[in-house]
């Protein structure tokens, strides 16, 4: 099993959210896991190799994707959020711009 930490120091060895503190980072996975929006790779030997969370807007029926890091395929993400949020559409920002995932 993976840790919080591991996580962070991650997303930190793929340069994302370079903006945010670690702390802040730590506080958006715990609030993923415990919403249910955290997804994550592992590669054959048990180590971490992709991680995708984000925030579950339940009154537009929206999942808005904060973090996406590592190897694993954006699509497969995508599908496995789909099933488990069957209502609802996926946002992200690409590229600096506001965008609807489709898969």
């Amino acid at each position: 099993m993976t840790s919080i930490k591991e996580a962070v120091e991650f997303i930190r060895k793929n340069n994302i959210l370079k903006e945010w503190t670690d702390t802040e980072i730590y506080n958006e996975i715990a609030h993923a896991i415990f919403n249910n929006t955290l997804l994550y790779t592992v590669n054959k030997n048990g180590v971490l190799s992709g991680i995708v969370f984000g925030t579950d807007f339940k009154e537009e029926k929206r999942l808005h994707i904060k973090c996406l890091a590592g190897h694993g395929n954006l699509k497969s993400y995508i599908e496995l959020f789909k099933r488990r949020y069957p209502d609802y559409f996926i946002t992200a920002y690409r590229r600096g711009k506001f965008v609807t995932l489709k898969i």
